[in-house]
């Protein structure tokens, strides 16, 4: 049986872990190249509330179609193949496990054009691994 994901079971403790890391980072980047600092409007436990509750849906809809080594994980496999059907293959941010803190445009067209290599190569006989 194929697993389609439940799209309401979203991984919210590594979202928001990601973005305010993602943030801390950007800080420490800015101080250390004297080019500024990231200036909170919350502290700390106020902060990750703030962010939450504008997690609702990341304006993107990522994760509905996870990569994953099994079907029980997830609905496709490493090359973008959905689990259980030949001729399939999905290309976009529905196959990231989860969301980051900027939008997914260039890793989405990165993975895409992953796909099309592989494409180009199983017709051609010498797929990848």
């Amino acid at each position: 049986m194929l697993n389609f994901g439940n799209p309401n079971s979203l991984n919210r403790h590594h979202d928001l872990a990601s973005v305010l890391t993602s943030h801390e980072i950007l800080d420490a980047w800015l101080r250390r190249n004297g080019l500024g600092r990231l200036e909170y409007l919350h502290d700390d436990e106020a902060r990750r509330q703030a962010v939450l509750n504008q997690a609702f849906d990341g304006y993107h809809q990522i994760g509905l179609s996870r990569m994953a080594e099994t079907p029980a994980d997830g609905v496709a496999d490493a090359n973008c193949r959905v689990h259980g059907i030949a001729n399939l293959y999905l290309a976009g941010s529905c196959l990231f496990p989860t969301g980051g803190h900027a939008n997914p445009t260039l890793p989405a067209v990165a993975l895409a054009l992953r796909l099309a290599e592989h494409l180009k190569d199983a017709v051609a006989g010498t797929p990848r691994i």
